[in-house]
């Protein structure tokens, strides 16, 4: 692989580091600090990471529509800029409204160097090997996570809250440096190289026929992007799973959760490559659906912990898999316009299935419906995406 390629993955991990895993990932250790700072309810101060998680959305459909050749480092250097802005900004608030407004603009810089600007790059970089290289980007947003909280967590207790956003943001411009200065554009052809897999004269993959996309494919995919969105938003509930069994085991729960984040995306890319889109997916699932089994039937500690480790791999289905499955379906001609789209399905639904479960626990004081509703929208969502599967093939 020439040195050009290894600069574009580089660069995305960088962008997704600190788009994902500096701002969404580790915003919980703020929660609590900043509420007994101001007075207020660790709720007020956990919308703010709800009104960041919208935003993105809206971030992301907007980068389907601005990304171009020509406005790709404008983009990239607008995007960084008002994310690491609003973050020192938000050292320095003094009341949760204008953290609020702050995190609604971070969530929207972030969303236009997120994943979708990401998985377009590698779409248009990467021609073979596309599951592996989208895994590594994605997975960059666990590993970040995973690095940086122990030692968010160690500053916040030490030199208090406002430091720890300062520091943040002073990783965040590190982070994004790549994408901003390294020699790379949107499409390789923009540097002189060829995307990696191709060669001169190898014939194109075909497109579907006539080049029409059925809305109802699209819906397909929605539904799957949204069932699959729903399933990680439990892991921010996994101190409170423990602790209504009466078990002690919930920073464990979500350590093992953060992990499968990372390593899973990892995984799913391996098996999508060598297996197919779909097998993969499936091969995923299973892994899911046995932890949430776990979660269900088996309360003890240690089937806690594994049950929560299956359940993280689930971020492999939300990410890896829901950019994959949009190209397979809908073939590189669509994925710009396409995928921007499924891709806010996936986050709206995370960012409002955290609040969902924690006004279904009030109410019931059970986390079993939860379970039984990942179960359900699960299965939902597969049998969309098999659909879609078929409904593609027969119109080839």
């Amino acid at each position: 692989m020439k040195k050009r390629y290894i600069m574009v993955i580089a660069a995305l991990c960088g962008s997704i580091a600190a788009g994902i895993g500096l701002t969404t990932n580790i915003a919980g250790l703020f929660f609590t600090p900043v509420a007994a700072d101001f007075g207020i309810g660790r709720g007020n101060v956990s919308m703010t990471l709800t009104i960041c998680n919208l935003t993105y959305a809206f971030g992301g459909i907007a980068t389907g529509k601005l990304l171009t050749e020509k406005h790709f480092r404008p983009l990239m250097i607008l995007g960084s800029a008002l994310t690491v802005g609003a973050t020192l900004l938000l050292a320095i608030s003094g009341n949760v409204w204008l953290m609020y407004v702050l995190n609604a603009l971070r969530g929207f810089s972030t969303g236009l160097l997120g994943t979708v600007m990401a998985s377009i790059v590698i779409n248009n970089w990467f021609h073979t090997n596309t599951g592996m290289m989208t895994s590594i980007a994605m997975g960059c947003s666990g590993l970040a996570s995973a690095v940086f909280s122990p030692l968010f967590s160690m500053i916040i207790a030490r030199m208090g809250w406002r430091f720890g956003y300062t520091l943040s943001a002073i990783l965040m411009a590190a982070l994004y440096l790549p994408i901003i200065l390294l020699p790379i554009g949107l499409t390789p052809e923009s540097v002189g190289e060829l995307p990696f897999g191709d060669r001169v004269g190898a014939p194109k993959a075909r497109e579907r026929a006539g080049g029409k996309v059925p809305p109802v494919l699209i819906l397909m995919i929605a539904l799957y992007a949204t069932t699959v969105g729903f399933l990680t938003s439990v892991v921010q509930h996994f101190p409170g799973i423990s602790e209504s069994y009466g078990l002690a085991v919930g920073a464990t729960m979500l350590s093992a959760g953060m992990i499968a984040n990372t390593s899973g995306k990892l995984l799913i890319g391996v098996l999508i490559d060598r297996i197919g889109t779909m097998k993969g997916i499936l091969a995923m699932a299973i892994f899911v659906v046995i932890g949430i089994l776990l979660m269900l039937f088996v309360h003890a500690g240690a089937a806690l912990v594994i049950g929560a480790f299956l359940i993280g791999l689930g971020y492999s289905l939300q990410t890896v898999g829901v950019a994959m499955i949009t190209r397979q379906t809908f073939g590189l001609e669509h994925y710009g316009n396409i995928y921007p789209k499924i891709s806010m399905c996936v986050t709206v639904s995370y960012a409002l299935g955290t609040t969902m479960i924690g006004f279904i626990f009030d109410q019931l004081k059970s986390y079993t419906p939860v379970f039984w509703i990942m179960l359900i929208g699960l299965g939902t969502g597969l049998t969309c995406a098999l659909m879609a599967q078929r409904k593609k093939d027969t119109d080839i």
